[in-house]
């Protein structure tokens, strides 16, 4: 009895995911610094900066729409007048949508827009793009204060066999392809 608790104790211990290093039998685990894995496996073959996802920069995007009568008689009584075509703006900041227009006025409303295309305050942007696709016209803002993207989002690559590439956001381990 004492060997099975002292062996569930062993695993539980153990990080719950290492992965091996390409070169020797050394684990690095994610979390891990970029130092910590250069001293557990090495110098990489070839290390590579990867650009940081600009999502959380503040974006407008705008859709151009050609409305069923429903949504025609909808944005008619936000403008009083009567379109064929509208256009739909949704404003993101930090990666969800703070704002919908909607034929340039904003609206809080549950809108029944074409193909299916009903975005909601709070949403994320890979759940506007799989509701309504890709905007006609993508305005983003560039990085305000102007700084450089972050010297610890790095891939280091290893031509092992097979290849192996750990990831590096703002100098920690996150993935291994």
């Amino acid at each position: 009895m004492r060997y099975c608790a002292g062996l569930v104790l062993l695993c539980c211990a153990s990080p719950a995911l290492a992965w091996f290093c390409p070169k020797n039998f050394n684990t690095v685990t994610p979390g891990d610094s970029v130092a910590t894995v250069f001293q557990q496996c090495g110098a990489p073959d070839k290390q590579t900066p990867i650009a940081a996802s600009d999502d959380n920069v503040p974006q407008r995007w705008t859709y151009d729409f050609a409305p069923p009568d429903a949504t025609t008689q909808m944005l008619n009584s936000y403008t009083g007048q009567a379109n064929q075509q509208f256009e739909l703006t949704v404003i993101f900041n930090q990666g969800k949508v703070v704002n919908i227009l909607l034929g340039g006025f904003a609206t809080q409303d549950q809108l029944n827009l074409p193909n299916g295309c009903n975005p909601n305050v709070g949403d994320d942007i890979k759940t506007v793009i799989n509701s309504c696709g890709k905007a006609t016209f993508i305005q983003k803002n560039s990085d305000s204060d102007g700084s450089k993207p972050d010297p610890g989002n790095v891939a280091f690559i290893y031509n092992s066999s097979p290849p192996v590439t750990f990831i590096f956001n703002a100098g920690k381990l996150t993935d291994k392809q």
